[in-house]
């Protein structure tokens, strides 16, 4: 069984070959102890990348939005902010896909892009659609 560290170090190597195949250079930091994971620098601007793995659920690709990790007294959980990183790009295997998420977009504790539609007569306006946040090679631009 693949322990959840691998499972985000081949997201990681993914996203990053993603990057270079666009062009962009990419620095990462040393160690485990950033908040993200990778930096992009786009035309002079040092973009802040947290890389997560997509989960498919109920048609949606999930991800967390925190961090989670073991503190003093037990598990602690953060949520990412606008002081910490810029993007969130997400990993799904199972659709075969990046996706772009600024930190102003994301909700608390995790977050869902829809990829079908439901069975159930729900109100679509309020849903993030995958297909609007597919990482088509522009990170700033979109």
């Amino acid at each position: 069984m693949t322990n959840t560290k691998d499972i985000g170090d081949r997201t990681e190597a993914i996203i990053l070959a993603e990057l270079l195949k666009a062009g962009y250079t990419v620095l990462l930091p040393f160690g485990d102890n950033n908040r993200y994971d990778m930096v992009v620098d786009v035309g002079g601007k040092f973009i802040r990348i947290q890389c997560k793995t997509g989960t498919p659920k109920n048609g949606c690709v999930m991800f967390p939005t925190a961090s989670v990790y073991r503190g003093k007294g037990g598990m602690v959980k953060r949520q990412y902010t606008k002081d910490e990183i810029d993007l969130i790009l997400v990993y799904s295997r199972e659709y075969g896909k990046i996706y772009v998420v600024s930190v102003g977009e994301l909700s608390r504790g995790s977050m869902k892009l829809r990829v079908e539609k439901t069975k159930d007569k729900i109100d679509y306006k309020h849903i993030k659609w995958a297909k609007s946040y597919e990482f088509d090679g522009r990170l700033l631009e979109r």
